[in-house]
């Protein structure tokens, strides 16, 4: 059974590529991601969360989301 049931067919080989390339950030920025994006936490949270200043937190979110980008884009041109 596909971890992926609510997610429309179609949609589906691109929640799998979302998924490979967060696995394969350090964990640090991956839980930086996921908090912000998903869980929706204010920057003061997930600061206090990783043990970052909010300043350091805000400069590694941008980042943080340029390395994610970058390892979508290696698992679309590896095929």
């Amino acid at each position: 059974k596909s971890e992926f049931t609510s997610v429309h067919p179609s949609r589906r080989p691109f929640f799998k590529v979302i998924k490979l390339a967060l696995q394969s950030l350090p964990f640090e920025t991956k839980a930086l991601l996921l908090l912000r994006d998903q869980v929706h936490l204010p920057y003061k949270d997930i600061a206090a969360i990783l043990q970052l200043s909010e300043s350091g937190l805000l400069i590694q979110t941008p980042k943080a989301r340029e390395q994610l980008k970058e390892k979508i884009k290696e698992i679309f041109t590896r095929g």
